[in-house]
């Protein structure tokens, strides 16, 4: 898990070795997330918001990008990801 700053905020990356089925869930957390889901190539398979405390969602992808909301406004499936 690693921490980068965006135009938006703070984006958390996490890489999965494998491409299993994934469990996201608002527990705990206080206000919305945004969410971007990769292919082991990192192109863009899924965004979406998940609202505080009820959201919870199940993903399957080899790399998941926590943001905030806004900053996935303007992103499309397919579209190619540079990790740094």
């Amino acid at each position: 898990m690693r921490g980068r700053k965006t135009s938006s905020g703070v984006a958390m990356l996490w890489t999965f070795p494998n491409n299993r089925r994934r469990l996201l869930n608002m527990l705990w957390v206080s206000e919305p997330l945004g969410f971007i889901t990769l292919d082991k190539e990192k192109r863009i398979i899924e965004t979406g918001v998940l609202k505080p405390w009820i959201g919870f969602k199940l993903i399957q992808c080899h790399y998941l990008i926590e943001t905030v909301p806004d900053a996935i406004s303007n992103l499309k499936k397919g579209e190619q990801v540079r990790i740094e």
